[in-house]
């Protein structure tokens, strides 16, 4: 769930970026997911927002730092490593 959440947040950022460059938006990977906070689950109909933001970019390779909140309530912190190609 909110794993899953977060890992089509970070490719929707990814393609935002990609798009703001007037790049093609390329298929990416996850190669790591590090340092995962669960603080609770959602609930049902809860509204999730995450916070992205690009920590490092090399290559084809991005590191994400993640934040996932429900109203002002942090449920959820990681960094994710995504390959392009």
């Amino acid at each position: 769930g909110v794993l899953e959440h977060v890992a089509q947040s970070c490719a929707a950022r990814i393609g935002y970026l990609q798009s703001a460059q007037n790049e093609p938006i390329r298929i990416g990977y996850i190669g790591a997911v590090k340092k995962i906070t669960l603080n609770r689950a959602p609930s049902v109909g809860e509204h999730l927002v995450t916070k992205v933001t690009l920590l490092e970019s090399v290559m084809d390779i991005s590191l994400l730092q993640c934040d996932t909140f429900v109203e002002d309530q942090m449920i959820a912190q990681t960094t994710i490593k995504l390959a392009l190609v």
